[in-house]
C-alpha cells in the first residue's frame, strides 16, 4: 500500500486525553523548539509495516485517503508520509501534524490521545493505541468522522494564526463598522465589490482566485436553515451581485447536479449551518468549490452567510478551498 494523505481526529467514544503545548517528550528544551515543518493537509503517519497490511492499517488508510467532498475532480482528504518507528527521527517529528500508532497487549483498552507542541511549535500529535489489530480497526472506524474533523481543524487554526499575524487590518476595520462583524482576511485581501447587504472580498493571481461574499437577509423561522433555502438564497443574491455582464446571464450560481453536503455545527459558540459543494458560471465554463455558513445575528434578526470559493482551472484545490474556509471561520457577529 503506498504511501498517502492522511487525516485523524478525534472519538467522543474513546478516551481522550490532552497536554498543554509546554511538553517536550522525552527530550529537548521549550525554549529551543524548533517551528513545525511541513505541507498544509500532510499528516505523517508512524506504523510498523506489518501493521499497516493489516485491517489496521488499511483502516487508517481508507479513512485518511477518502475522497474530499465538494471538490470537481477526485482529491484525497490529506497527503500521507507513512514511516516506521524505527525512521521516525528529528526530521519527522518536527512535522506540523503527526500521528502516531502502537497495537501492544501492554494496552488493557482502544485510546485516542492527542498533544500540541510535542517535539515543535504548532504542532498536532494524534496517538491511537490498542491492545490488537481488531480493536485498533474498529476504534478508528467508530471514530471516522471525529478523527479527520480534528485533524482538519488542527490545519485550520494554525492558518488563521498565520493569517492573525498577517492581517489586512482594514477589511476588518470595514466589516465591523458597517456590517457589526468580525472577520480576519490576510495581508493581498481587497473588497471586490461593495453593497448594503453585500460585500465581496478576495485576492486575484494569475491562474487562481481565493475570495469570499458576506450577505445579510431578515430571519424568519428555523426553515430559514433548510439545505433547499440556503441555496435558494445563495443563488438570489449571487445572481442580483455575481455576474460579469450588465444584462445578468453570466452570472455564478450553485450546481444542482452535485449534491451539496449540509452540516449542522457550532461556531464560535452559537448554531451555525454549512454548505459544502461545486459553483458554476451561466453561459461560461468556469467553476469551483465553494464553503458556505450561515449564522443568525439574534440583535438584528437577520441571517449572515459567508461565503467562499475558489476558482483554480485544471489545478487541485483542496488547499486553496480550505484556506478560505479557515477564513470562513473567524466570523463573529458584534
Amino acid at each position: 500500500m503506498k504511501n498517502i494523505i492522511s487525516v485523524a481526529l478525534f472519538s467522543m467514544l474513546a478516551f481522550v486525553m490532552c497536554r498543554c503545548s509546554g511538553d517536550w517528550g522525552e527530550s529537548g528544551n521549550e525554549i529551543f523548539k524548533p517551528n513545525s515543518a511541513g505541507r498544509f493537509a500532510e499528516v505523517v503517519v508512524v506504523m510498523e509495516k506489518k501493521l499497516w497490511e493489516k485491517p489496521s492499517g488499511k483502516a487508517i488508510y481508507e479513512i485518511l485517503n477518502e475522497e474530499m467532498i465538494g471538490v470537481p475532480q477526485p482529491e484525497e482528504m490529506f497527503h500521507v508520509i507513512r514511516i516506521t518507528p524505527k525512521n521516525f527521527k528529528s526530521m519527522f517529528k518536527a512535522h506540523r501534524t503527526v500521528l502516531l500508532t502502537e497495537i501492544s497487549s501492554k494496552f488493557t483498552e482502544p485510546k485516542i490521545v492527542f498533544e500540541n507542541d510535542k517535539w515543535a511549535k504548532a504542532q498536532y500529535i494524534m496517538k491511537i493505541t490498542a491492545p490488537n489489530d481488531s480493536t485498533f480497526e474498529k476504534l478508528v472506524r467508530d471514530n471516522k468522522k471525529l478523527i479527520t474533523n480534528k485533524l482538519i481543524e488542527a490545519d485550520m487554526k494554525r492558518t488563521n494564526a498565520f493569517y492573525r499575524k498577517n492581517e489586512a487590518p482594514a477589511i476588518r476595520a470595514k466589516l465591523e463598522k458597517n456590517y457589526h462583524i468580525s472577520m480576519v482576511a490576510p495581508n493581498g485581501y481587497k473588497i471586490f465589490m461593495e453593497e448594503e447587504n453585500f460585500i465581496w472580498i478576495g485576492t486575484e493571481k494569475p491562474k487562481t482566485t481565493e475570495a469570499f461574499f458576506v450577505y445579510f437577509y431578515d430571519y424568519v423561522d428555523s426553515n430559514t436553515f433548510e439545505k433547499e433555502s440556503l441555496i435558494r438564497m445563495r443563488d438570489s443574491f449571487l445572481k442580483q451581485y455575481v455576474a460579469q455582464d450588465e444584462f445578468k446571464k453570466n452570472y455564478m450560481y450553485t450546481d444542482s447536479m452535485y449534491s451539496t453536503g449540509f452540516e449542522e455545527f457550532m461556531l464560535n459558540g452559537e448554531y451555525a449551518t454549512k454548505l459544502r459543494g461545486i459553483w458554476l458560471v451561466n453561459n461560461d465554463f468556469m467553476g469551483g468549490p465553494f464553503v458556505s455558513i450561515s449564522m443568525v445575528d439574534k440583535k438584528r434578526n437577520r441571517i449572515v452567510t459567508v461565503d467562499g470559493y475558489v476558482y483554480a482551472g485544471k489545478q487541485e484545490k483542496r488547499d486553496y478551498i480550505r484556506r478560505v474556509e479557515a477564513i470562513l471561520h473567524t466570523l463573529k457577529i458584534l
